[in-house]
Order: structure tokens, then C-alpha cells, then sequence
């Protein structure tokens, strides 16, 4: 039988129900979708991880992990035999991705640090936030060259389908998630420092106002504006910086955040180094009516009062 995507699906749907509503639908029709056609099912703490059913026979997914916050283990079938014929304890090999569940105190916890193969893709009404776990190295196996070249398409179908598709797919059939996002470049990390860690320490100030230290001054609301679903990428600097900015200054770090205000420089932010290096990002948000500057200025009026 064909195994119908989720959008096609809720196509579907939204025809049968104006059909329905015309009093043109055959009694019972919308009743007999085969939604276990979509694919197959596995279920965790109220959870459901659908596998589409053209890559069921080729996976391992596991829902007993040993970590707390592990829901779902995903790998491929064949890279984890091929692991196993080289070493029964060969763990790792064919591993593709697991989705997991953290609350609010560790989700800050994991902010201030670098979160490579982390991805914070959805939260619920609980306050919990859900997690993509995935490997940062190539976990693909074979018995040998020639099945690696033989497979190669079969593991990039895989891993695109694991990059693209498994979050969105989640959210989708889970009732209640939110889609939802963090920085984690340089810059979100620092920002999240102010806020997440106590023992952290900061300075403010601006090309006209003089550094004022964080104290017992909560930034978290600023914060959060700053790098939830907002991405801060690298881009190149064109010529010499200028103009009035507020700086974070980070000294136990030996680094400091520039955030300019003028409009041509609107959202970006400088990072420079102890050492004179200097790298310039350019944040971006899902929020079109966020500003970088509006944000740092009024950080800056509060913790000065």
C-alpha cells in the first residue's frame, strides 16, 4: 500500500470536509483513512515518533535510553550490524538522531555552553522543551568499500530525512507543541551567560554612558528577545566600523559584545577579543519587528536606574 505523506493527507482532509459540508460525502468516508498508512507508530510518555513507512525496515529506533531526558533513538539498521561485525560493543556507528525533553532549568543550563549537535526545536504547555540530538561526525558503515559507494544514496536519504523533516513531522503529530528555536552562536551564548549564570559577571555601557556592572539586575527578559528564534550568523565587515553602540563586556571571559545602533547597522553585533581579533554577525529574527538596538537600550536604561 502507498505510505501517503502528512501533507498530502491533511490536503485531503480539507477536501473531504468541504465535500462534507456540501452534503457530498459518501457516510462514513473520512472515518476510513488509513492514518497507519502514513507509517509506523512508536509511542513514550504520551509521545508518538512516526517513522514513515519507506525507511521502517531500514532503522533502529529504540524508546528505552539511558538518559532521563532521551525519548527516542533512531539509527540505521545496516551501519549498526556492520559496527557490531567489526566489535559486539562497537556502540555509536549508524546513529542518526534522538529527541529528547528537558525543562526549563536545564534548557538555561544548556544555553550558556556550546550545544553542538543539540537543536531545541519545540516546547509545550508544561514548560518543557524538546530536543534534536544529533551526531556531529559521520556515523555511516559498511562491510567494505564497495557497500559504502553501494549505499552511500541510502544513508543521505536518511540523514536528510533526519535534518529536515523528523522535527516539523513531531510537532505535527504531538497535540500541543510549539515550534520554537535558540541561538547558540558566540553571541547567544554570552547573552545567555547574563541571565542562566549567577556566578557570571558583565558590565553594560555605551559609547556615551560609562560601564555599569550587572549586580543583582535580572537581564532573563532581554534576554530571551535576543535568542529566542533569532539566529546570529557571521558576515563579512566592509571597511572600518563606526557609529555609537552598547557594549557587554565579559572581562573573566577576555571579550566583549558591540551592538550598534545607527539603522545602517541595524541588528548587528561585533564580537572583539582581548587580543584585538574581531568578528562581526548580523542577528536575525523570526520577528521581523525586533531590533537588536531597541532591546540594548532599554537593557541599558534599566539597569541604570
Amino acid at each position: 500500500m502507498k505510505a501517503y505523506t502528512r501533507g498530502f493527507m491533511a490536503e485531503l482532509m480539507a477536501i473531504l470536509a468541504v465535500v462534507s459540508w456540501l452534503g457530498m460525502a459518501p457516510s462514513g468516508s473520512a472515518c476510513e483513512l488509513d492514518y497507519g498508512e502514513i507509517g509506523v507508530t512508536y509511542a513514550r510518555d504520551g509521545l508518538d515518533l512516526i517513522i514513515p513507512s519507506e525507511y521502517e525496515d531500514l532503522l533502529l529506533i529504540s524508546t528505552t535510553q539511558k538518559q532521563d531526558d532521551r525519548l527516542f533513538s533512531v539509527s540505521e539498521k545496516a551501519s549498526v550490524q556492520a559496527g557490531k561485525s567489526v566489535m559486539e560493543n562497537y556502540d555509536g556507528m549508524g546513529w542518526l538522531f534522538d529527541i529528547g525533553r528537558v525543562n526549563r532549568t536545564k534548557l538555561e543550563n544548556m544555553l550558556c555552553y556550546d550545544m553542538s549537535g543539540v537543536e531545541v526545536f519545540a516546547k509545550d504547555s508544561q514548560d518543557s522543551y524538546y530536543v534534536l540530538y544529533h551526531p556531529t561526525d559521520v556515523r555511516y558503515m559498511r562491510e567494505n568499500n564497495e557497500a559504502m559507494v553501494r549505499d552511500a544514496w541510502q544513508w543521505e536519504m536518511l540523514t536528510n530525512w533526519s535534518y529536515k523533516e523528523v522535527c516539523p513531522d513531531f510537532i505535527l503529530d504531538n497535540a500541543g507543541l510549539k515550534p520554537i528555536k535558540y541561538d547558540n552562536s558566540v553571541v547567544g551564548i554570552l547573552l545567555a551567560q547574563t541571565a542562566y549564570r549567577p556566578d557570571g559577571f558583565y558590565s553594560i555601557s555605551s559609547t556615551k554612558y560609562r560601564p555599569v556592572e550587572r549586580g543583582s539586575f535580572n537581564s532573563a527578559s532581554y534576554v530571551e528577545r535576543l535568542i529566542c528564534n533569532a539566529q546570529y550568523n557571521r558576515v563579512e565587515m566592509e571597511g572600518t566600523l563606526d557609529g555609537d553602540y552598547i557594549t557587554l563586556n565579559f572581562p573573566n571571559e577576555g571579550v566583549s559584545l558591540n551592538f550598534f545602533l545607527n539603522d545602517k547597522k541595524e541588528n548587528l553585533v561585533q564580537v572583539v577579543h582581548s587580543d584585538g581579533r574581531a568578528d562581526l554577525y548580523k542577528g536575525q529574527f523570526d520577528d521581523t519587528t525586533i531590533l537588536t538596538s531597541e532591546l540594548m537600550e532599554a537593557w541599558l536604561a534599566a539597569i541604570s536606574r
